[in-house]
């Protein structure tokens, strides 16, 4: 297995997003997955303003470990990263 990503280059992703005009207002959400943790861009937060320390943690289950609401699309990413264990980023 690939070495997992780290939250902060989750935030780097969303500011790449951001820069190149693909992530306006609060469309778009990404995670990554770190062990069993995994990191959501929060619910209505634009991927401009997400921070390391303002992002989702959750476990494999969806429960909420740590932060802010995740996005509402959580449901997806968890699937992908059940579905596909060496998956270790979501971006859509």
């Amino acid at each position: 297995m690939s070495e997992a990503p780290s939250p902060q280059q989750l935030v780097a992703a969303c500011q790449v997003l951001v820069e190149r005009g693909w992530g306006t207002s609060t469309s778009g959400n990404l995670s990554c997955r770190c062990g069993d943790d995994v990191y959501a861009t929060p619910t209505g937060v634009a991927l401009g303003e997400v921070s390391a320390d303002g992002l989702s943690r959750v476990d494999l289950q969806g429960r909420l470990l740590d932060g802010p609401r995740p996005t509402k699309e959580l449901g997806l990413h968890l699937a992908v990263y059940r579905m596909q264990p060496n998956v270790r980023a979501v971006v859509h």
